[in-house]
């Protein structure tokens, strides 16, 4: 709330900075654009005489008409039109005035439907020049708000998260102290109940990892240190860490190569691009079916590496295909949730991807199933 008051202050001080700066200009424009519209007028008025009536009509409709029509156009504040205006025209309707017993009378008529015209045209067009000016101020004013209360909510869940560690740590090494039997026998029943406490805890770092990592995403805070790195040690490595994580599902590993050897190399953050693997592979595991394979599939396309990450799950719904990559989605397949989650995962790999210049999506093989994908490009 400090942030957004701060913002909120800066931003009212702005406007009150630019409104005085645009009266001053107000002012010069009026002053200006007044000594050109006399200078105009003067010179049509008094170095081309009126001699015939064919002169007047020039003098008074033509140039008067278009300086004033120029003035209209280019002026958006009505004053500016009229300082123009006026000593643009007058000085020609003097001169005309002087020379009356030759000029009909229906010349200063039209001459004053022609001004009066003129005048409600111009006030329309500022005063449409002005509201537009006011509501492009009201979406800024608007834009500037909704950043500031963006930015004091990542820094309130960054914070409230960071602080959340500290405990949770706490509790996961006591309860796996509890469980390792370092604080005494425990019974089977109280086995079980430290067991679903220990597993909603880990689920409960997850969560809270998450939920960090995105708010640094949103915030522009989350370090990235991106080297040339050759991806097959990485793809291998994730692999290796998850396969326990995958057996658990009764899942399996597999991995094929197309077109890559040990020497294609990408330019990533090598801690990152093992999050986003790891992302897609527990996903995998968690919706295969017991005994199936996760396959993991890396392609040289082109100038670019791809790597898939196919299963034979119940694969994604068409209706919530296109919320996949949202903060926060989780598809429900036939009301199973077992596979717990954040919906964070694959919004957080998405952004990391993009970090990394390549692209992320999901297809559906013809055998059924998933398939997530995501290329890079090769390092030259």
């Amino acid at each position: 709330m400090r942030v957004i008051e701060d913002r909120v202050r800066g931003l009212a001080d702005l406007q009150a900075a630019t409104a005085e700066a645009l009266k001053e200009r107000l002012v010069a424009n009026v002053v200006g654009t007044g000594a050109t519209g006399a200078a105009w007028g003067i010179g049509c008025a008094w170095l081309y005489p009126p001699d015939d009536v064919l002169t007047q009509v020039f003098l008074i409709f033509v140039l008067g008409g278009i300086t004033a029509g120029a003035a209209a156009t280019r002026a958006p504040y009505f004053p500016v039109f009229i300082a123009y205006a006026l000593p643009a025209n007058l000085p020609i309707l003097l001169r005309a005035l002087s020379e009356f017993d030759r000029i009909h009378f229906g010349f200063p008529v039209l001459l004053g439907v022609f001004v009066l015209a003129m005048t409600a045209v111009a006030q329309r067009l500022s005063n449409a020049v002005i509201e537009t000016i006011e509501q492009q101020a009201a979406l800024t004013r608007a834009r500037h708000a909704a950043e500031a209360a963006s930015r004091a909510k990542s820094d309130f869940v960054a914070v409230v998260s960071h602080e959340l560690r500290t405990p949770l740590t706490a509790i996961r090494g006591a309860l796996g102290l509890v469980a390792e039997g370092h604080m005494g026998e425990v019974s089977g029943k109280a086995q079980r109940m430290v067991a679903i406490a220990s597993r909603n805890s880990d689920r409960l770092q997850i969560l809270i990892d998450d939920i960090l990592d995105l708010a640094s995403l949103e915030a522009g805070r989350l370090e990235f240190i991106i080297r040339r790195e050759k991806i097959l040690p990485i793809v291998r490595q994730t692999i290796d860490n998850n396969a326990t994580y995958a057996a658990a599902f009764g899942a399996t590993l597999s991995l094929v190569l197309d077109d890559v050897d040990d020497a294609t190399s990408v330019d990533v953050d090598e801690r990152r691009l093992g999050q986003v693997l790891t992302n897609l592979i527990s996903n995998a595991a968690k919706f295969s079916p017991r005994g199936a394979d996760v396959l993991l599939r890396i392609s040289r396309r082109g100038s670019s590496v791809r790597i898939d990450v196919e299963d034979r799950g119940p694969g994604v719904p068409e209706s919530f295909r296109p919320h996949l990559f949202q903060k926060f989605a989780q598809a429900d397949l036939a009301n199973d949730r077992r596979s717990g989650g954040t919906g964070l995962g694959l919004s957080i790999s998405k952004t990391i991807v993009e970090r990394f210049g390549g692209r992320i999506g999901y297809e559906t093989p013809e055998a059924g199933g998933s398939r997530f994908y995501f290329e890079l490009p090769v390092a030259s």
